[in-house]
């Protein structure tokens, strides 16, 4: 068939009219579970708690479960727990200015600052305040030393 047609764009245009034909447009093509679960999660920045993923994308938890481990290779709760660090790390890579922590708190859907801080150091072994110190000042390896804290040795007091 597509040997008679002259020029390229006329296959072309051919050649899309067989795949489409292909195709079964009668039935339309609905997202799986888990891949609208994956949405969910993503859409709630991780903050949505498995039982709600589970309700709204109509999905049993231990079936979503086995097919997030099968799939990700990994437990929704824990995926939704990475999704959500990364969150955070982007909203605090993203603020040059001072962070609003109370607000960045409660918008990623912590209990308070200190489970922030807590999920932030499992992830990165440093608080939220020296990462945002090091992506405002990234030559910087190490926190800033307040005014007036740095002292000196004499070595001949030492074994005193």
């Amino acid at each position: 068939i597509l040997g008679n047609l002259s020029g390229s764009e006329a296959r072309l245009e051919m050649l899309e009219q067989l795949l489409l034909q292909l195709l079964d447009t009668r039935r339309p093509m609905r997202p799986s579970p888990l891949s609208r679960c994956l949405d969910l999660i993503h859409a709630g920045r991780g903050a949505i708690p498995v039982d709600g993923i589970c309700t709204r994308a109509g999905v049993h938890r231990r079936t979503l479960e086995r097919e997030f481990k099968t799939a990700v290779g990994l437990s929704p709760k824990r995926y939704s727990r990475i999704v959500r660090f990364d969150s955070l790390r982007k909203a605090i890579q993203e603020n040059s200015g001072p962070v609003d922590w109370h607000d960045l708190t409660f918008r990623l859907g912590f209990h308070d600052q200190a489970h922030l801080i807590k999920t932030f150091k499992e992830h990165m072994d440093m608080t939220p305040l020296q990462y945002h110190r090091l992506e405002a000042r990234p030559d910087l390896e190490e926190e800033p030393k307040a005014a007036g804290s740095s002292f000196l040795v004499f070595p001949q007091y030492l074994f005193l």
